[in-house]
């Protein structure tokens, strides 16, 4: 594997600039190895460094070789954004006519998107737990169930067929633990069964997919919008 980082001599990276294509940069011997489509670069433009994306490596640049500037450094301290997420901000330039890195970077989280300081590490860091302690909060919940939560359930996996129901309730009553219980109880009562749920507001699907991956571990979720 590290010989053929070692033959891809250039990288192709997405800056938030006007651009409409990304721009190649050389990759030394030392830099080749760490990088890979989906990490973060510093790379110089003009006579500024930029915070960039790297979307592809490949062995032959789109441009004379003599005008390619070398890539800065490499930002390898968190994993590699998806090519699923690579693949969908692109899909939203496109689908807008609008330049990919000027979509891709402004979805990054500021520290992210922001030439490293000195405070870089210790700002990763908090972000690290961040991102852990509100993982933890949303997916491992310590459930106890109310008499009316109960109730509630019982009432929604005793239907049959087509039945409206109206599950009332405060922000934070937890109803939404209602209704993964009484998926919970459907799934195991019939091996053929299915659940759809709806979600009020888009923002919330990955955090909601990630609850129900992490609730139901055996069963496939999809997301569809």
């Amino acid at each position: 594997m590290s010989g053929a980082k070692n033959a891809a001599r250039y990288a192709q990276v997405v800056l938030d600039v006007p651009l409409a294509q990304p721009l190649d940069y050389a990759l030394s011997d030392a830099s080749a190895d760490a990088a890979e489509p989906g990490l973060r670069s510093i790379v110089p433009l003009g006579r500024r460094a930029q915070i960039g994306i790297i979307v592809g490596i490949s062995g032959r640049p789109s441009i004379d070789p003599a005008k390619i500037k070398p890539i800065t450094r490499v930002l390898d301290e968190i994993a590699p954004l998806s090519p699923h997420w690579l693949q969908l901000t692109r899909f939203a330039a496109e689908y807008y006519q609008h330049p990919w890195g000027e979509v891709a970077l402004p979805a990054l989280p500021r520290l992210l998107r922001s030439l490293p300081g000195q405070r870089y590490e210790q700002s990763l860091a908090r972000l690290r737990q961040h991102s852990m302690t509100r993982w933890t909060e949303s997916v491992m919940p310590s459930v106890k169930m109310t008499a009316e939560q109960s109730e509630a359930i019982d009432a929604l996996t005793r239907a049959r067929g087509f039945a409206p129901q109206l599950l009332f309730g405060i922000t934070g009553s937890g109803k939404t633990e209602v209704y993964l219980a009484a998926i919970e109880r459907t799934l195991a009562s019939d091996a053929t069964a299915q659940a759809l749920l709806l979600v009020p507001e888009i923002n919330l699907t990955p955090q909601l997919e990630a609850l129900l991956r992490a609730r139901f571990p055996d069963q496939p979720v999809a997301a569809l919008h």
